[in-house]
């Protein structure tokens, strides 16, 4: 095998003994290939004219879909001018029309119907109260005679969802010709559309006239299975030649490719006399190149082989290839030394990598503090020892709360300051290390009680100067003493948790309060407006909630939460919270985080956690339209309906950066607009009639 590389001239002899059978096998490969990718390119041509028919027949269907949404929202007042405007503005479109379930009709073109005449009884009306959607009908001459249509048509339905009528739109079919018919397939192909009925509404056969041509009409012999994808022979209109059939629009219409048979098989042809060019050229070539191949490719690989097989690193690192100006591979002979020359230094590079990785294998990244690999392999080493040593577990109490109102960063910072103070503390006396998220351990040899306790107190003092955005940051500690009475590491671990969690349990509620206090105090800070809208809130919150005869206390509960709904605010960017101007995708994005965010602060307060039920909820529309959970009626908490209804008419009376304040008649007039769908009916009758009556 090894001659044969080097010695192209054999491959070339025995490359052209077969050459003719091989040529016989390829030509008639060649032939299959070439109709089968002709086939394909029509397949690809069908599929373009079907998006062409859809996106056509779809146009008008939009158009009908926002005509209904119109009848099903404002009924018939007005109609007729949308009619004939949304006539006017298609071409394609002969008339419109609406036909109810009484035989009335509003027709966009003026045409007044006999009415002795029941346009109930029309397929366009049969077909879409049948199919309860969009529905298509065969050709045929229209009412005045003067076109020759198909007809889309969807039926209209009242609030319950009944059918009170149908609406439909009359499609010239010259308009579908001059769409679709003047698009060519390859050189002389062309399409063809044929309704259900066999009748050709597209073809270079149709004319402008009010006659319909039957396919049966335009075959010369045999006939096209319409249902059947696929190809199919045929002579249309006395042309020989396929067609590939294809359905289209659900089945109504049928969209047909007819290649002429001459053009079919040229492609073929012509793939013959391009394959018997190119099977001359590449015997001609193919000495030459054999030749060139050999001087000025293997002998070179050969020298090059020989240099490299005298490279031994090991040995002599210094060794190089020699390099001459014509060798075809000096480059690479240049490369290969460069490779010797910087094997040296890569090792180096690799010895400092792997004190780095070292590193980051025993220190934590964020604190610098060493982490929970190295504490496990130092605790046995101070099990060795056999000394007493304490084992202090330390928790940052309230994480959870800044992650959740300032984001991951704040908390990042909050851990790395926490850590800090630990080492300031406890570096001289022991080994500090964090383990996890929020919590640190801290191994401390030969310290007894009276130490520990000092250190503790300090680590604490220190802790009152420590803030975020106002928020104060403490600590919760527990440690316990391995000596003669505990023995086991797992025991001393166990009980350090556990008389850190106690302590932390014994000022957790109180610390989550000020904590959500300081929150607040930030957020209107942020936001001058945000203080007086709650408490406005949290005024109507209450009215609402006495004029519907609730508790006193479930009344200040509703209060409360009026007065902290946005609290989760304090989450998003002031820049967007005062921007002026419409937001943006991303910055409307980000506002409908608020709900869960608040809800995520409140509910880690035992006292608040209702509350923050309704926080998350005050958003969501009685029609399942709101967020985040898209609730929907009495499935939404009755106080986040309170609060939504207090929320939208203060803000809608009230000026804001983006728009100006409405009157109060205005905003009544809103709520009941949004009534059922935005709001709770009964509750938007309560607050306009009950509470609304005090304010002037």
């Amino acid at each position: 095998m090894r001659n044969l590389i080097r010695n192209p001239y054999i491959i070339g002899f025995l490359f052209l003994l077969p050459f003719s059978l091989a040529f016989v096998l390829f030509h008639v490969y060649t032939m299959n290939v070439t109709r089968s990718n002709l086939e394909t390119i029509v397949e690809l041509e069908q599929e373009h004219l079907k998006s062409e028919v859809s996106s056509y027949f779809n146009g008008i269907g939009r158009t009908l879909q926002t005509l209904t949404g119109h009848l099903e929202i404002y009924g018939t007042e007005g109609f007729l001018s949308s009619l004939v405007t949304a006539t006017e503005q298609n071409p394609a479109i002969a008339s419109i029309y609406y036909l109810d379930t009484d035989n009335n009709m509003i027709n966009s073109s003026g045409y007044i119907p006999d009415p002795a005449i029941d346009f109930r009884t029309r397929p366009w009306y049969l077909s879409a109260i049948e199919a309860g959607d969009l529905a298509y009908t065969s050709a045929f001459l229209n009412a005045t005679k003067d076109k020759i249509i198909v007809s889309m048509s969807m039926p209209v339905h009242d609030d319950d969802g009944i059918i009170i009528g149908v609406l439909s739109a009359d499609i010239d079919t010259r308009s579908i010709t001059e769409h679709i018919g003047s698009q060519t397939v390859l050189e002389n192909g062309f399409g063809i559309l044929i309704d259900d009925d066999g009748f050709v509404l597209v073809s270079p056969s149709t004319t402008d006239t009010l006659t319909l041509k039957h396919l049966d009409d335009i075959l010369d012999d045999g006939t096209i299975v319409l249902s059947t994808e696929g190809m199919q022979t045929v002579i249309f209109d006395g042309i020989h030649g396929v067609v590939f059939m294809s359905d289209v629009l659900d089945g109504n219409y049928h969209l047909g490719i007819f290649i002429p048979m001459d053009e079919y098989n040229t492609e073929t042809a012509m793939m013959f006399n391009i394959f018997a060019f190119l099977s001359f050229l590449i015997v001609t070539v193919w000495a030459s190149t054999a030749f060139m191949y050999r001087k000025h490719m293997v002998e070179p690989i050969e020298h090059l082989a020989y240099d490299v097989s005298l490279i031994n690193i090991n040995n002599e690192s210094h060794y190089q290839l020699p390099v001459t100006k014509n060798d075809l591979f000096t480059d690479v002979r240049k490369t290969i030394n460069r490779v010797i020359e910087d094997n040296d230094r890569h090792i180096n590079t690799i010895k400092e990598q792997m004190v780095a990785l070292k590193e980051l294998a025993t220190f934590d990244q964020l604190t610098g503090l060493k982490n929970r690999r190295t504490y496990e392999i130092e605790l046995v080493e101070v099990l060795k020892l056999g000394e007493p040593f304490a084992l202090m577990m330390v928790d940052i109490n309230g994480l959870k709360v800044i992650n959740d109102s300032f984001g991951h960063p704040a908390g990042d910072k909050v851990i790395a300051d926490s850590a800090k103070l630990l080492k300031d503390v406890f570096s001289d006396y022991g080994s500090v290390y964090r383990i996890g998220g929020d919590e640190f351990l801290i191994i401390l040899v030969n310290a007894d009680t009276e130490l520990v306790e000092d250190l503790k107190k300090e680590a604490t003092e220190r802790m009152r100067s420590l803030h975020y955005r106002n928020v104060q940051i403490s600590l919760s500690f527990g440690y316990d003493f391995m000596n003669e009475l505990v023995t086991d590491v797992a025991e001393l671990q166990k009980n350090a948790e556990n008389y850190m969690y106690r302590a932390k349990l014994m000022t957790r509620t109180s610390k989550r309060v000020r904590t959500i206090e300081t929150i607040m105090r930030t957020l209107h800070e942020k936001s001058n407006r945000e203080q007086a809208h709650s408490l406005r809130v949290a005024g109507f919150c209450k009215d609402i909630a006495r004029a519907l005869q609730m508790p006193e206390d479930k009344i200040e509960e509703i209060g409360t939460a009026g007065l902290v709904h946005d609290i989760g605010k304090i989450a998003i960017e002031g820049s967007i919270l005062n921007k002026p101007g419409k937001l943006t995708e991303i910055e409307w994005l980000e506002i409908r985080r608020h709900p869960e965010i608040g809800y995520n602060i409140l509910s880690t307060v035992d006292e608040l956690k209702q509350v923050a039920l309704w926080v998350l909820s005050h958003h969501e529309r009685y029609d399942g339209g709101g967020y985040p959970r898209g609730l929907s009626g009495n499935a939404i908490p009755i106080e986040a309906r309170i609060i939504a209804i207090a929320d939208a008419y203060d803000a809608m009376t009230k000026d804001r950066t983006y728009r100006a304040e409405l009157t109060k008649e205005d905003a009544i007039a809103e709520l009941r607009r949004c009534k059922n769908t935005q709001f709770d009916p009964k509750l938007v009758e309560v607050f306009i009639k009950n509470v609304l009556v005090k304010y002037h």
